[in-house]
């Protein structure tokens, strides 16, 4: 479940990756605006929604456990 600002920031990141240019067009990513935390969790979040858990913890250096 999203907390208040959440839903922007899980925008903001699809807008990114999903960016032809590879880079911030400053529309969509503005980099002081929120904290690394939120956008960390919300990073995670997109991966769960997509049943991709494992694929994060790879990423990220987390133990899957078997």
């Amino acid at each position: 479940m999203f907390i208040f600002g959440e839903k922007d920031i899980e925008a903001n990141l699809l807008a990114y990756i999903n960016n032809p240019n590879g880079i911030s067009d400053g529309l969509n990513y503005v980099e002081d605006c929120d904290g690394v935390d939120a956008y960390r969790r919300v990073f995670k979040m997109i991966f769960e929604a997509l049943g991709q858990s494992q694929h994060y913890k790879m990423m990220t250096g987390k133990k899957i456990k078997s």
